[in-house]
């Protein structure tokens, strides 16, 4: 694992949730997989990406949720494992404007992770979806 990843990992208070991405879970191969699709973990060695799939929790929403609004206080990135979600703001006008449409293999949240700064859009649940979800602040999002 790289120093600053390590510094980034070990900075951060995850929550570390039970084990739905312990070795045991049939996902667990392909979260750490997965996870290696992720420009900031790309450059992880194996064992690396296992432990962070360890911290890993994956998540199922209906059609319909918005997992977080715009201005909200972040807590987790997220790697979107099935659906899809689209990412919107608000205009002063109150319009929103959508900004992306993503599916399996985006990822999103993840410069609020570096960077600590508020959720910059809504993030909308647009069918069944499955996330794989990185946590740094205890939150019941899931």
């Amino acid at each position: 694992m790289t120093r600053p990843m390590m510094r980034l990992l070990s900075s951060a208070r995850f929550n570390v949730l039970p084990a739905r991405s312990s070795l045991e879970a049939p996902h667990f191969m392909d979260d750490r997989d997965i996870l290696s699709k992720v420009p900031i973990f790309a450059s992880l060695d194996e064992r690396s990406r296992i432990e962070v799939a360890r911290l890993c929790t994956c998540c199922d929403y209906k059609a319909g949720e918005i997992l977080f609004r715009q201005g909200d206080l972040a807590g987790a990135m997220y790697l979107i494992l099935d659906g899809e979600v689209v990412m919107s703001i608000a205009t002063r006008a109150g319009q929103e404007v959508v900004l992306a449409t993503m599916r399996r293999g985006d990822f999103f949240g993840e410069l609020a992770m570096l960077d600590g700064s508020p959720r910059s859009a809504t993030a909308n649940i647009m069918r069944p979806t499955k996330l794989l979800r990185l946590q740094w602040r205890t939150s019941s999002n899931c």
